[in-house]
């Protein structure tokens, strides 16, 4: 019926029921107390999955809404912003829509500066990794120009020297094994362009 179909209705009890429908021809037809009880329950049964599906409709609609504005915003994208301050920018974009307490709008804020948080710390990661991976390659190379230095100063590598031959040289040398496991320039390149600064 009309009379129990907003949210509102779902607070009514039985009691009540039976006396606004008291007079009402559809419940002086059904004959007992308990298929009343039964009918009455069967209706707000129904009004109250009614009213989750269209509640569950409306938060998904209010989530998407503040995911756009939280996640574009300039005011509210800077990450150091604390909850008070995106709460005020909330009300002045009325996107608070009358929430007492704001939970919904906390909580989205809340996700989405999380994952941004966790982002930037990722990126510092990320880097920090790279600038390591950087250092580490940058002294296996300069080790083993160390080690072709020496041999030159020692007069064992000329610009006659081929690369089999001071591969053999520097066979059990650890920084000549060393450049075997790196990824950046090869020792043959490195070697090379040792050569080209001995005939200048």
């Amino acid at each position: 019926s009309d009379l129990f179909s907003q949210p509102e209705d779902l607070g009514t009890s039985y009691e009540e029921a039976s006396r606004i429908l008291g007079d009402e021809e559809a419940w002086i037809l059904i004959k007992s107390d308990v298929r009343r009880d039964e009918v009455f329950q069967n209706v707000m049964e129904r009004l109250e999955e009614k009213h989750q599906k269209a509640r569950a409709e409306k938060r998904t609609e209010r989530v998407v809404s503040l995911q756009r504005v939280i996640a574009t915003d300039l005011e509210l994208k800077r990450s150091r912003l604390r909850w008070k301050d995106a709460a005020a920018v909330l009300a002045r974009r009325d996107e608070m829509q009358e929430e007492d307490p704001p939970i919904e709008a906390l909580r989205v804020w809340a996700s989405l500066r999380e994952m941004r948080l966790a982002s930037e710390k990722d990126g510092d990661l990320k880097s920090k990794l790279q600038n390591e991976f950087f250092r580490d390659e940058r002294k296996r190379r300069d080790a083993f120009t160390l080690a072709v230095k020496e041999l030159a100063a020692a007069e064992r590598v000329t610009l006659q020297t081929t690369w089999a031959q001071l591969e053999a040289m520097l066979q059990n040398d650890q920084r000549f094994m060393c450049m075997r496991e790196g990824q950046g320039a090869t020792a043959m390149e490195l070697f090379d362009e040792f050569l080209d600064e001995l005939k200048i």
